[in-house]
């Protein structure tokens, strides 16, 4: 089988019907990924419990009886938030093809 021809990379770069990009990237070596990794399951985990504990107390605020409904505004509003979020993260994105 014959070796693919060798071809000018100028004369590429500046033909007419090429646009020519070149991109230099740093390969992500193993202990940049696991720290990588580790700050995302932080991030995601004080994420998941900060949204919990507002949850929380949301619905002791909308589920205790005698509060003022000043109070239960707030909290209806936070937890129409959270489920929309929740929603919409399952739901996901439609992705134009």
């Amino acid at each position: 089988m014959a070796a693919p021809a060798k071809r000018n990379l100028d004369e590429l770069a500046h033909h007419p019907d090429y646009a020519v990009k070149v991109q230099v990237e740093r390969r992500e070596t193993e202990a940049d990924a696991q720290h990588r990794r580790r700050k995302d399951l932080i991030s995601f985990v004080a994420l998941l419990i900060a949204l919990g504990l507002l949850t929380l107390a949301a619905l002791v605020v909308v589920l205790v009886p005698g509060l003022a409904p000043e109070s239960k505004n707030w909290a209806t509003s936070a937890l129409s938030a959270i489920v929309a979020g929740g929603l919409g993260y399952l739901g996901g994105k439609k992705q134009a093809d």
